[in-house]
């Protein structure tokens, strides 16, 4: 005697993606896409590993290929095809996972072509991107090169617990009609994914709650301060198209924005995070660094805590750089009280720098040109515990 599989209906695969123990950006492009409001999408998972403590590493490995175990059942259960462009595993010290969904296999076929020859339009229209977005991105219309333009509507998503509906560069010409179309799918899913949608708009009032009162706006419509799940953070890289570069260090397609994570802003609890955010949100307002830089935190896996900036990109600086000339006052928005926490190594490279009309002057470009001085003992007999080791000279000092 054979069994033949009974198709799932289209609200029994709404419950089982909606219950899935997946994190709530799957569980949304997946509803999305059995709704036909994507042809196709992707899934994926990574987080740094290299510098990180042996117990960590092991945790981050042990959720993220959990994490592909899930998402490939929901896969095969709600009936779509998928193509693993990336298995679980350790690449330069990033470990993740990349799947691409499609409901076809011409689709399929189409999405891993798009992905595999960079076409990021058509990668764009396959997922479901408004076509005006799609026809902008890459051009001047595009608003991802000024996200400032933005940050109103920003806002006013995160606010509503839309912001991970707008997974997208939005453009000048159309941006209102785009907005339209975020508030439409959150619509849809409020309908179709009560539960879902009342989620997302928890961790957006959760979020809300965590305000610590410092200036709001600026880049991605990040309010200084607040607590990310290690969860939000993740939606933050993958709603603003944030790629890993290189350690501690992330940046969108076109470079036009720059996320810094780094070792050295890593806390062993929330109390001495704050005290390094407001160290880095002290020196950004002292014009050390770029007076458009946003500061916030996020809980890592294993419960430390990482405080993160994110800048625009300033304009490439084509000169050669040494120590003396890159801390000199007639090249710097310094006083003097400042200067000792330029690092004259990391200062004389002139990628490091770049150059912001706006202030008419220059501004690092990676944070790691600020010589960090803060002293946790916890943090440092945490690391040591977590790796393991004796010698002192071994720890990175936090």
């Amino acid at each position: 005697m054979t069994f033949e599989q009974r198709e799932l209906s289209l609200e029994e695969k709404l419950r089982l993606i909606e219950s899935a123990e997946l994190p709530k950006i799957h569980r949304l492009e997946l509803a999305l896409f059995v709704l036909g409001e994507k042809p196709g999408t992707q899934l994926g998972f990574y987080d740094v590993t290299a510098g990180e403590p042996e117990e960590e590493q092991r945790a981050i490995r042990k959720e993220g290929t959990g994490e592909f175990e899930k998402t490939q059942q929901v896969i095969k259960q709600i009936e779509a095809l998928s193509h693993i462009k990336h298995p679980p595993k350790d690449r330069d010290g990033v470990f993740g996972y990349s799947i691409l969904v499609a409901r076809d296999v011409e689709t399929l076929e189409r999405l891993v072509k798009a992905d595999r020859t960079g076409n990021d339009k058509e990668f764009g229209r396959i997922v479901g991107y408004p076509a005006t977005a799609v026809e902008a991105y890459g051009t001047p219309d595009a608003i991802n090169s000024n996200m400032d333009d933005y940050i109103k509507e920003l806002q006013e998503l995160e606010d509503g617990g839309l912001l991970p509906f707008a997974n997208f560069i939005p453009s000048r010409s159309h941006r209102i009609e785009e907005l339209e179309h975020v508030k439409r799918q959150g619509d849809l899913i409020k309908e179709k994914c009560p539960k879902l949608f009342a989620e997302l708009v928890q961790s957006a009032e959760d979020s809300s709650r965590e305000k610590t009162g410092a200036p709001e706006g600026g880049i991605l419509g990040l309010t200084e301060g607040k607590i990310l799940t290690d969860e939000d953070f993740k939606t933050l890289l993958n709603v603003h198209g944030f790629e890993h570069w290189k350690m501690g260090t992330y940046k969108t397609s076109d470079s036009a924005l720059w996320l810094y994570a780094k070792r050295d802003l890593i806390a062993s609890n929330e109390a001495k995070a704050k005290t390094i955010l407001d160290h880095m949100r002290a020196m950004t307002q002292s014009g050390v660094l770029f007076p458009g830089m946003r500061w916030a935190i996020y809980r890592r896996p294993a419960g430390t805590y990482q405080v993160f900036g994110v800048m625009r990109r300033l304009d490439d600086v084509r000169e050669d750089f040494n120590a003396e000339s890159a801390t000199s006052e007639l090249r710097l928005r310094l006083d003097d009280s400042y200067k000792d926490f330029i690092d004259p190594g990391e200062a004389s490279h002139s990628n490091n720098w770049g150059w912001s009309s706006e202030y008419n002057c220059y501004y690092p470009t990676d944070i790691e040109i600020v010589a960090l001085q803060f002293s946790d003992p916890e943090a440092l007999a945490t690391e040591q515990k977590f790796a393991g080791v004796d010698k002192p000279s071994e720890i990175i000092d936090l």
